[in-house]
C-alpha cells in the first residue's frame, strides 16, 4: 500500500506540473461573517501543496480575500491524493463570484468553498472593498513597541517629577529652618530654637557641634525660675557666635 501511495504521489506530481493549484475551503455551516475569525479546513490538491507552502500564506490574503490567519501543518487525505490542514482565516473581502482565482509565483491558484452566506461588515464601501488591511506581525509588535515606550518614557517622567518635587520640597524646608535658625532676637527666640534642636540637627547635622557650645551657657540660666537681663545678654552672645559659626554650614541651603 505505501509503495502504491508513492507511485501515485510521483504520477500526479509530474501529471500537474502545468495545471492549477487548486485550494478548497471547508467554512462551518451557516453565515460568515466578514472580519470575523473563522476556524476552517484548508485543503489542497497535490499541486497545491507542493507549489504553494503553507508556511507562505500564512499571514497572506489569498486572492484579496481570505486571510490565513493561522494554520497547522497539512496532514495527508483521500489517499495521498489530497492534504488538509486545521486552520483559521478571516474573510477579508465579500467574494463577487467563485472560485477566487490569483497569481502566486508562476503558478495560478484558484480558491474555492463550501456553500455557506458570507454576511457583509457594515462599514464604508471603501474598507470593504478597497485596500482592506489585515495587519502584520511586525506591525503589531511595532505598535506595541512604540506603546511600551510611550508608557516607558510616562513612567520616567513620573519618577522625575516626583525627585524633583521632592528635592524642591527638601529645600523649602530646610530654608525655612535655616530662616528660624537665624532670625532669633531676643532670649525666648533662643530658647525655642533649643526645643527644636533635635530636628534642626537631623536636617543639618554639622551644627550638633555648635549647639553644644551654645547649651553651656544657656543651660546655666534656661532652668532658672527667671532670668536677669544680664543673664539672658550672655546667652544671646553665646546665641551670635553660635550663629556666626554656622553661617555657610547649611549644605547650600
Amino acid at each position: 500500500m505505501k509503495i502504491t501511495a508513492f507511485f501515485i504521489l510521483i504520477f500526479l506530481s509530474f501529471s500537474s506540473l502545468a495545471g492549477v493549484l487548486k485550494v478548497d475551503i471547508r467554512f462551518p455551516e451557516g453565515k460568515i461573517k466578514q472580519g470575523a475569525i473563522v476556524p476552517v479546513k484548508l485543503i489542497f490538491d497535490l499541486p497545491a501543496s507542493q507549489g504553494l507552502p503553507l508556511n507562505k500564506i500564512i499571514g497572506e490574503t489569498l486572492g484579496n480575500t481570505f486571510y490565513v490567519f493561522k494554520a497547522k501543518p497539512l496532514v495527508t487525505k483521500d489517499n495521498w491524493t489530497a492534504f488538509e490542514s486545521d486552520a483559521e482565516i478571516i474573510v477579508a473581502k465579500i467574494p463577487e463570484y467563485e472560485p477566487v482565482a490569483f497569481k502566486s509565483g508562476d503558478n495560478d491558484v484558484m480558491v474555492t468553498w463550501n456553500e455557506v452566506e458570507f454576511v457583509p461588515t457594515e462599514a464604508p464601501k471603501e474598507l470593504i472593498y478597497g485596500t482592506f488591511e489585515i495587519p502584520s506581525r511586525a506591525k503589531i509588535l511595532l505598535w506595541l513597541s512604540i506603546l511600551a515606550g510611550i508608557i516607558l518614557a510616562g513612567l520616567v517622567g513620573w519618577k522625575v517629577k516626583t525627585k524633583l518635587s521632592a528635592k524642591s520640597a527638601l529645600k523649602s524646608r530646610r530654608a525655612a529652618i535655616k530662616d528660624e535658625v537665624l532670625s532669633a532676637r531676643e532670649y525666648a527666640d533662643v530658647v525655642k530654637i533649643w526645643q527644636k534642636k533635635s530636628a534642626i540637627v537631623k536636617e543639618f547635622p554639622v551644627l550638633d557641634n555648635n549647639f553644644k557650645d551654645l547649651e553651656t551657657v544657656l543651660f546655666k540660666y534656661q532652668f532658672k525660675p527667671t532670668q536677669s537681663e544680664i543673664e539672658k545678654s550672655e546667652v544671646m552672645n553665646a546665641y551670635r557666635e553660635f550663629v556666626n559659626k554656622s553661617q555657610g554650614r547649611f549644605d547650600g541651603v
